[in-house]
């Protein structure tokens, strides 16, 4: 593994794969479908080499705590709202499976 040394100074700690010249989400698409013949290990260690790749880089580029706090929070309260109605459709999906399950069973 070889880091990313275009003369760009934030992303000189960029891990790339060997081959990789560039880092864009197409060739990274390609190589996680490319994983995939090769078996579930191997296609598994590529989804988390590059999301972990991804969430070092994001880390390079946001800006201190401090700074975010009052921009995010918005985003963090529509996120909640989300998860909120995500995982009450997803009881109510569960508890009206099992009991139709419970139903059918003589």
């Amino acid at each position: 593994m070889k880091h990313c040394g275009s003369g760009e100074q934030r992303f000189w700690n960029m891990p790339l794969l060997p081959g990789e010249r560039l880092l864009e989400p197409l060739t990274e698409l390609l190589t996680i479908l490319q994983a995939i013949p090769r078996g579930r290990q191997v296609w598994a260690h590529m989804m988390l080499f590059t999301r972990e790749r991804r969430q070092l880089g994001f880390s390079l580029l946001e800006p201190p705590m401090e700074e975010t706090t009052g921009e995010n929070e918005g985003l963090r309260q529509s996120l909640h709202q989300r998860f909120l109605v995500l995982s009450g459709a997803l009881a109510t999906f569960l508890l009206l499976w099992v009991t139709a399950d419970l139903a059918s069973i003589p």
